[in-house]
Order: C-alpha cells, then structure tokens, then sequence
C-alpha cells in the first residue's frame, strides 16, 4: 500500500537513485506511525537488496550503497519507553483477578486463567508460553522453564529458560498436568466447529477437541473482556504483562545482565528500553551509599547501643 502505489514502483532498480527516496519519504502519508515507517522501509530494503544480489551481474557496482543510504536516510528514531507501559503490581493482581472472573462467566475451564497468569509470572512473549510442555513444569522448585524465542539468527545455546514463580502459580497450574503426557502442550484451549443447520435449530458453536493456543490473536477478544472487568484502559495489551516483569525485577535490584537473560532479550534491550527504572534502581543504591561529609553532623548509619547490649 505504500510502496507498490507510489511512483517510486516505476523505477528501474538500476536507474534508482537517492533522491528517488527522498521523493518517496515526502509523499508518505503523515499520518503513518513511526513503527509502520520502520517496518515498510525495512521490508522494501530487503526486498530490493535481495533482487539486487539475484541481478548482480547486470546491475550497477554502486547499487547497494544507493540503497542503503536511500533507505536509511531520516528513518532512525528515538527508543521507546517501554517502561512507561508497565503495571503496578496491584493493577496485575486485578488483571489476573478478572481473568479468573471471565474464564468462569465464559466456560474456558481455567485455560483463559492459566494463561494470562503464566504470561503475568514469567514476563515471557504468548510464543514462549504457548510451546511450554507439561514436562517444563519443576514442581518442587517451583520452577517454569520456558522455551526461548524463535527471534534470531539461530545462535543460542540453550533451549529453555529457568524461571522460579511462586506457590500459587503451581497450584493453579496443577490441573493442566494431571494425567498428561510430558511431551504434551502445557497451556490448551477448546477448539470450536460449527454444527449443521437443520429445520428446527440454526448452525451452532459446539466443542469438538482440547489443543495448544496457536496465536497471540486467539487471546484478543477475551482479554478486552479481562481489561474491561479490571477496570483499566483499552491501551493496556497482553505486552503489559511483559513490560511489568521487567521493571518489577529491575526495581528489585536484580541486575540488568539477569533481568535481560530471564526475558530472553539483551542488555542493550533492556537499557534501550527501560532506562527510568534502571535510573531509579541506581538513584536508591547510590543513595543508600552516602554519609555526612560534615564534621559537626551526626552520622546516620550509627546506632547508639543500650545498656548491657557489650
């Protein structure tokens, strides 16, 4: 829609030129975000790049400077806040509260519930927790291991990741794993078909067959109705859980290093992305660190002992 519409489609891939993009980025609509400008100018980037390595040989040398400079040119952004977009523990707490309430008023046998409390306990992306097998399930250390992210190129070393939750999430838990297999999908949902019309009865919704949640869509619709319930704005999406996560470790005083590893993200993510709460995380370190520099000024971490206390 925007790039296939705009004059900059008739061009030749080896008569482009910078300008062309120029000419291409003043016609884009104002309207467009800056997520949706960074997504397109990434997915035209690789499109031209990659029939710039298949047509090689008939191609201009200078062809993939022009279309990186072009491409690049005015794109970069400042990051977002993320850390803005996390909960307090109490708005959590009525989230999960709410899914409890809907999951019971709409039939979901718990499964609606386990799911927004194994995203709000583990901070971890709907593709981790949807892949999660009922043998990731360390009873006894209370413990979740999540499988890591498909994001990358392929270079991590290991398949899970370690993440102690508390007591109430295991017994919540317990029934998703009571006679099942350990290779079995950990978080299932009931699937739907649709019964034939007849004379008498219109085409109904009927269940037909437990299985793994397959889209962070699927869990679109009821989360309104979570959101809603709880009281909270329409802004806050199941992302929100993640974002909590994050700053609840990181104000904590769990090391950055740590915070990143048990989110499956990077350090430069984390600093990238939620620098407020690493800013009050130091502020409250440093400020348990000073001590009068006045020589007439009691200092304050000296406690006077009592009587017989030698």
């Amino acid at each position: 829609r925007h790039v296939l519409t705009d004059p900059v489609a008739e061009i030749a891939l080896h008569k482009l030129k910078e300008t062309d993009f120029d000419q291409w980025r003043s016609r884009r609509s104002p309207a467009l975000s800056v997520s949706t400008i960074r997504r397109v100018t990434n997915d035209l980037k690789a499109s031209l790049n990659a029939a710039a390595v298949k047509n090689r040989s008939r191609l201009p040398a200078e062809v993939a400077l022009i279309i990186k400079n072009g491409l690049s040119a005015g794109e970069a952004a400042p990051p977002v806040a993320r850390d803005q977009a996390a909960l307090p523990d109490a708005d959590v707490r009525r989230i999960i509260g709410a899914a409890r309430a809907v999951d019971i008023d709409q039939g979901w046998d718990g499964d609606l519930l386990r799911m927004v409390l194994v995203l709000s306990a583990t901070g971890a992306r709907f593709s981790q927790v949807a892949r999660m097998a009922v043998g990731d399930i360390q009873i006894q250390q209370n413990r979740l291991m999540v499988p890591t992210s498909r994001k990358g190129r392929g270079t991590k070393n290991t398949t899970h990741i370690g993440i102690r939750v508390g007591t109430d999430v295991i017994d919540q838990l317990r029934p998703a794993i009571a006679g099942k297999q350990r290779g079995e999908a950990l978080l299932q949902r009931w699937r739907h078909v649709q019964t034939k019309a007849t004379e008498i009865r219109p085409p109904q919704w009927v269940r037909d067959a437990r299985g793994p949640w397959t889209a962070a869509s699927e869990l679109a619709r009821p989360w309104l109705d979570i959101i809603t319930r709880a009281g909270l704005p329409r802004e806050v999406v199941p992302y929100s859980l993640r974002h909590s996560s994050i700053v609840r470790q990181l104000r904590a005083g769990l090391p950055v290093r740590l915070v990143a590893a048990l989110h499956d993200t990077s350090t430069i993510m984390i600093e990238r992305h939620y620098a407020s709460a690493i800013v009050d995380l130091l502020d409250e370190l440093s400020a348990s660190a000073i001590v009068p520099l006045m020589s007439d000024q009691p200092a304050t971490n000296v406690m006077a002992l009592r009587a017989g206390q030698l």
